[in-house]
């Protein structure tokens, strides 16, 4: 993927963070708008991450929920399958090169062949979750709640841990990205990234995208940010929202 903006132009150097800060403890984080790429404004985007140069999706909704491989620079889809209309499409993440796509207050986790996209089988989570990646031997899960849990590949959990900022445990959490050890965590229904301790589940700064949001016509209650893919080749990351018309790649300016 190339570092310039395509589609909708936008060319925005030394993007600030400028959000009030309370209740929140940790650093707000600067970034840099790197690039403005296409995304399908029908897509409720649930699951989101880059890999093998193409986006994996995970969209939601009833009757409506699917996972895509998406062309990261056009957004047009490269293959797309639906999931049993009575299941809502949440996370999603890569492990040994199948996709788990989890749902919504649900027990099915749809398992794919990540080239292929056919179902290989579906697991049993009850309860459901909501943001979902891996970090390359486990699979990572939020629900909502300040608590991330790990599974192995058979989702039988094996560890969890409570995401703090400072003595205040936080909330929403929502889609997710590791990156470099750490989690970055969308949180629902906000403007916020959370950048977390991925061992500790401390928060060490916060990414507040309200002007990528006002970029967007996101007037629908629903149409939040919620998308956080990372880009190893540039080390930045690509985010988006429900329903978004694009894809932004940013980079931090960490401390």
């Amino acid at each position: 993927m190339r570092g310039v903006s395509i589609g909708v132009a936008i060319f925005v150097a030394g993007c600030q963070s400028t959000a009030g800060r309370a209740p929140y403890q940790a650093p707000l984080l600067d970034y840099d708008v790197v690039g403005s790429y296409r995304h399908d404004v029908s897509s409720f985007t649930e699951g989101f991450f880059l890999a093998n140069g193409v986006i994996y999706e995970s969209t939601g909704l009833l009757g409506r929920s699917a996972v895509k491989k998406v062309d990261p620079v056009s957004g047009t889809p490269i293959a797309s399958v639906a999931i049993p209309t009575d299941a809502f499409g949440e996370g999603m993440a890569l492990l040994h090169h199948r996709l788990y796509q989890v749902s919504y207050k649900d027990s099915p986790v749809f398992v794919y062949d990540a080239e292929s996209l056919a179902k290989i089988e579906t697991l049993s989570l009850p309860g459901g979750g909501w943001g979902m990646t891996s970090d390359g031997t486990r699979l990572i899960m939020s629900d909502g709640s300040p608590r991330i849990r790990f599974f192995d590949e058979r989702m039988r959990e094996t560890g969890a841990m409570t995401v703090t900022d400072g003595e205040h445990p936080v909330e929403w959490l929502n889609e997710l990205e590791w990156v470099h050890g750490d989690l970055f965590a969308n949180v629902w229904p906000t403007n916020r990234i959370a950048w977390i301790d991925g061992q500790s589940g401390k928060v060490k700064g916060w990414v507040d995208i309200s002007q990528l949001t006002s970029l967007v016509d996101a007037s629908d209650a629903d149409s939040v940010p919620n998308g956080i893919a990372y880009n190893k080749q540039h080390d930045t990351l690509l985010v988006t929202g429900k329903n978004w018309p694009n894809v932004y790649e940013i980079r931090l300016r960490k401390p």
